[in-house]
């Protein structure tokens, strides 16, 4: 049996104005993912809001160095602006005991992962 692989989860609360929490999400969504990709490192990420003006993020990363890496490119994201959305931001990184998941998970990768232009 192969040994599991270590990824490492960066886990980030987040609370806002419920007026806000929208717009944060897409921001996430369209410009904070983007920068993920571009890391090294870089396994999978989703928000998911968890109340009227509350969301929590999940990245995993290969290494605890790329997911330490992954915390400073979002605090950097948001003092470049989405500092205003956010009234609260928590940010951890631990250990991942187990992730299951299914083929179809990339069916719900949004939005598309492009490469040399192409949607894969």
């Amino acid at each position: 049996m192969r040994p599991l692989p270590r990824n490492l989860p960066n886990v980030a609360t987040i609370s806002t104005k419920p007026s806000q929490l929208r717009d944060l999400l897409r921001k996430t969504a369209t410009e904070l993912l983007p920068l993920y990709r571009g890391l090294p490192g870089f396994v999978a990420f989703t928000a998911a809001k968890t109340g009227d003006a509350t969301a929590v993020c999940f990245a995993i990363w290969r290494t605890r160095e790329e997911a330490e890496q992954a915390a400073k490119t979002s605090d950097q994201w948001m003092k470049e602006g989405r500092g205003t959305l956010i009234d609260s931001l928590h940010n951890s990184v631990s250990a991942l005991p187990f992730l299951a998941v299914t083929g179809e998970l990339a069916a719900y990768s949004f939005p598309a992962p492009v490469v040399a232009g192409r949607i894969v």
